[in-house]
């Protein structure tokens, strides 16, 4: 088998066979309703989140730990980085092959949070944004991964004011 065979092989496992339905943990097929299903069961989960993160080490461990909370309830996969390319209408997302070295290169960005002024904190967590959409390190979840990471690093104190975490727990 090929590079592309395998590629393909592992894109159509995501999926149940004829559907463009991922394979989900109460194995619901039809589309329509995995996405009502799917968004009731990551919402309940989102809400469980702790307003700071999990205070992982690094931006891909405190990611994985985010979309597997989120999505524990869904994918067999959730908190696991995807093995295929993906895109989205005009949008090529960052190889898989290259996840794990760009999340890296976050690191040392959210790492100078604490040393900059207010206004350059929102610049970086803005750029932090912006790659973690351009990385999309999931098959399925990253937008709602991606806004609760930024929750986290922002709530963590890195810019006060800028969400509000009162009433959260």
């Amino acid at each position: 088998m090929n590079d592309a065979q395998a590629h393909r092989q592992r894109w159509d496992e995501l999926f149940y066979p004829g559907t463009e339905t991922l394979r989900n943990i109460p194995g619901v097929t039809d589309s329509d309703l995995w996405r009502t299903v799917e968004a009731d069961l990551s919402g309940l989960r989102a809400a469980e989140l702790p307003p700071t993160g999990f205070g992982e080490p690094t931006a891909a461990e405190e990611i994985r730990a985010i979309h597997a909370h989120i999505f524990q309830d869904c994918y067999t996969w959730a908190g696991t980085f995807r093995t295929v390319n993906i895109g989205k209408e005009h949008s090529t997302f960052v190889a898989y092959d290259a996840i794990d070295d760009r999340l890296a290169e976050l690191d040392d960005t959210l790492d100078a949070l604490d040393g900059l002024t207010y206004d350059d904190k929102l610049e970086v967590l803005a750029y932090t944004h912006s790659e973690l959409n351009q990385i999309h390190p999931f098959a399925e979840g990253n937008g709602r991964a991606t806004r609760a990471f930024m929750t986290a690093i922002a709530a963590r104190g890195s810019a006060p004011g800028l969400v509000d975490t009162r009433g959260l727990q």
